[in-house]
């Protein structure tokens, strides 16, 4: 009985406890009231089985630190909510005024629903729509009925925005157009943030300038600094040149680009394409160079040059064509009728000139082509002389183990409809010369020096071969003619490296 009395103590204090902190806690949390502070004129009205106050001229109210103004208003005060007419201005903090011409407010839940030429005040940023729900438990104002927010410097409208007054951040949705001095910018999706003037964009967004137009689906503008990252099928097109990439880092006041991964930069108008996995643009100082697997093609219909090294340059004229390429380090490249190799190579696209630099390599027909530097003119995308300077060494295969061999100082070939038609050797020529006859068999090898000679050919084989000033030269039957003696100096037969199409250009 004893024990039964001790526990029934101790549950009717912890009741008594529990009553008393539910008590407390609903005393804590009990909504604060709405209180007037001024009004002309106070008059008590019962509507629609409602007691309401009716407070007209030179209304001021105040709920949890803010104040409401007004010139009339209907004070629900079992409801703890009221209506405002005309004239309606919320102050909230320093900074944040709301304006409008008709107010609904809910003490309990902490809810503003502003109407009619709504403006929203925050420092130097000013929100206008017609219909504006203020939160003050989130401090998020919202419209869902398009609105417009304006700075000094940028001006952003949308079907529905939402403002983040402690973040001073603004998210817009639905038919976004962000409007600067300099450009326009559209977007689905996109995020602004007051301070920093930052935007933020998710989805497709266009900005479009005098002479630049840029399109991705993720990315940030900083408006104030004018610089800007662009990720997801991001593009920017500046006058002729197109530049694509994985991920685009562009300052619009230096005009300079960095674009990352799946790089390409086209100059629609000489049908230029450079591309690989990094690149950087200077409009301002005219040029762009990219690496990490580049590769240059200069388009002709359907045989285009294809170029590769470590690293290649373009260089671009006042009028932004492409005057100069330059490319370092391990070149190779492949035309259907022609192919190479060097170190390094500058291609003048307004002379039609291409320059091969350190030990330049290459292929036309069944002819291999060396020397210290190589000079190959073009008659648009065309071949049309190609000149061998210092140590000019050309190979032409007669057969698997055959070679016809032409050294000299300086060689100049001559095309004719993209073959090589003939050559011009000048200087301490020599030759190894395979004569045939018209069905193939060999009659004998002609060794010969002379200072100046010509070769034609004819597809692309030595078909006859005219010695001038003072030419000393022998037939020899091949019996007579030992291995050794049928290899002039500085023979070196480097078709392994010929790439065959222009994939190859990436081998090593």
């Amino acid at each position: 009985m004893k024990q039964k009395l001790i526990l029934s103590i101790i549950f009717g204090s912890l009741l008594l406890i529990i009553g008393k902190s539910f008590a407390l806690q609903e005393k804590k949390q009990a909504p604060a009231r709405i209180k007037i502070i001024q009004a002309d004129e106070l008059r008590f009205e019962r509507r629609a089985g409602r007691d309401i106050r009716r407070l007209v001229g030179n209304v001021v109210l105040e709920h949890e630190e803010i104040r409401m103004y007004c010139d009339s208003a209907n004070m629900i005060e079992l409801e703890n909510s009221f209506e405002a007419f005309s004239n309606v201005k919320i102050n909230s903090g320093d900074t944040l005024f709301l304006y409008g011409d008709y107010l609904k407010y809910n003490g309990n839940t902490r809810l503003a629903e502003i109407f009619y030429n709504v403006r929203l005040h925050d420092g130097k940023t000013t929100l206008t729509t017609n219909q504006l729900n203020y939160n003050r438990n989130t401090g998020i104002a919202y419209y869902e009925q398009s609105g417009k927010v304006v700075d000094e410097q940028n001006e952003l409208t949308s079907l529905r925005g939402y403002y983040m007054t402690s973040e001073k951040r603004v998210h817009f949705r639905k038919d976004v157009v962000l409007i600067n001095p300099e450009y326009i910018m559209n977007s689905d999706t996109l995020v602004y943030h007051t301070t920093s003037k930052v935007a933020n964009f998710f989805g497709p967004t266009v900005i479009d300038a005098d002479d630049t137009y840029i399109y991705c689906e993720n990315g940030w503008y900083d408006t104030q600094n004018n610089k800007s990252q662009f990720n997801k099928n991001a593009n920017i097109i500046n006058g002729e040149h197109d530049i694509r990439g994985d991920s685009l880092y562009y300052d619009r006041s230096t005009e300079v680009a960095k674009a990352f991964e799946n790089v390409v930069i086209a100059d629609t108008v000489q049908h230029v394409i450079l591309k690989g996995d990094y690149a950087e643009y200077y409009k301002n100082l005219g040029y762009t160079f990219i690496t990490e697997t580049p590769l240059a093609i200069f388009i002709e219909n359907n045989d285009s040059l294809y170029l590769h090294s470590d690293t290649i340059r373009a260089i671009f004229n006042e009028e932004q064509d492409i005057e100069l390429i330059k490319s370092y380090n391990k070149v190779k490249f492949y035309k259907s009728d022609l192919q190479g190799m060097c170190d390094s190579l500058i291609y003048k696209m307004n002379d039609s000139l291409i320059i091969m630099y350190r030990e330049p390599l290459l292929w036309t027909g069944e002819n291999q082509l060396s020397a210290d530097s190589v000079h190959v003119k073009l008659n648009g995308k065309a071949i049309e002389t190609l000149t061998l300077h210092h140590s000019a060494f050309i190979v032409n295969r007669s057969d698997s183990l055959q070679f016809n061999q032409v050294r000299g100082r300086t060689m100049t070939g001559y095309f004719n409809e993209g073959e090589l038609d003939y050559i011009i050797v000048s200087g301490n020529a020599e030759t190894i010369y395979y004569v045939k006859e018209d069905d193939g068999n060999l009659i004998g090898i002609n060794k010969a020096i002379s200072s100046r000679m010509r070769i034609e050919l004819e597809d692309n084989n030595i078909k006859k071969v005219f010695y001038f000033e003072k030419p000393d030269g022998t037939m020899f039957p091949e019996v007579d003619l030992l291995e050794p003696e049928r290899i002039l100096r500085g023979f070196n037969w480097l078709e392994s490296k010929r790439p065959l199409e222009w994939i190859d250009i990436f081998k090593k």
